[in-house]
This record gives structure tokens, sequence and C-alpha cells, in this order.
């Protein structure tokens, strides 16, 4: 009978579940975090890793976090086939004067700008406007969050081009 001692359940001892439990509790802790591989500091000031965001890009490995310092950053960025998120450190304190544009993102890759504004001018000194965000053949997933875009292609300032089967998540 439970309890008299003759009948107990087997019980494994605590020491063989813990390290079980330890790698699952550490696995989930991972799978919900983001998988950056490095930071890659932009400050247009000269105090971070690079002074340009597409220095930044182009010194940048898959799974990168390009994170940005407040300031107005007079350039075009372009992020080819390659997994990379591009965030604000603070959000609505970082200005591009310039476009993005997105290209050959595979199945497996996903890029993710957080926290922009971008006003999509391609030519400052003539105030020409173009497309803030422009995307191109990507077959992974595009994710736009707390970004404003300004530009001249549409009143949300976005070119899609085709040639690609991606998502494209805007928020």
């Amino acid at each position: 009978m439970p309890g008299d001692g003759t009948d107990s359940p087997t019980r494994t001892p605590m020491r063989q579940l813990e390290p079980h439990f330890l790698r699952a509790a550490a696995l989930s802790i991972l799978a919900c975090s983001p998988a950056w591989a490095g930071e890659i500091i932009v400050d247009a000031g000269g105090a971070g890793d690079a002074t340009t965001i597409g220095a930044a890009v182009a010194m940048s490995q898959d799974g990168d976090l390009v994170l940005v310092r407040p300031g107005e950053y007079d350039e075009d960025v372009a992020v080819v086939a390659r997994s990379i998120s591009i965030v604000a450190q603070h959000r609505e304190s970082v200005t591009v004067n310039g476009s993005f544009s997105v290209q050959a993102i595979a199945l497996s890759q996903r890029v993710v700008l957080d926290g922009l504004t971008i006003l999509g001018v391609s030519d400052p000194t003539v105030s020409i406007q173009g497309p803030a965000l422009m995307i191109d053949g990507c077959d992974g997933l595009v994710r736009i969050q707390h970004c404003e875009l300004v530009g001249a292609e549409s009143e949300n300032g976005l070119l899609f081009n085709i040639g690609g089967s991606g998502a494209v998540v805007v928020n």
C-alpha cells in the first residue's frame, strides 16, 4: 500500500534529472532569444565600430545585430544576401536621409529593420525624393517594425519589385 513503505513508487533521484532539466531550460531560453552572431555599433561621431550604417552592413556577418546610435545618416544602405537586424538604439532617434534596399534574401535568412526613420532622399542637392525602402528578390522574411518610411513611390514609401516569395511584415 502506498504510504506504508511496502509498495512505494519508483522515484528517480533528483541528481539524474538535474542535467536534463538544465539542458531543456537552456534550450528553451536560446529558442526564445534572437540568434545574433555579433553586435556592431554605429555612431556617426566615431564612438562605435562604424560611422555609417552601410559600413556596418558591409562588415557584418549572417545573424549580426547592427545597433544604430541616435543621429542623422546621409546614405543609401543595401542589404544583400544576409540575415541581419538593423535597430535604432532608441526609437525615432535615427534618421536616414537616403534609401534602404533589401535584395536576394534566401529562404533561411531574415532581415529586421526596427525603429528607423527613412526619408528616401536619393539626391539631397536637388531635393529628389525616391522610395524609402526597396525590396527585391527576397524569399526569406523581411520585417519592418516601428519604422517611419517616407518616399515618393507610394504613400508609404515602399517599392516592392517582383522576384521573391518571402514574407514582408510591417507593423
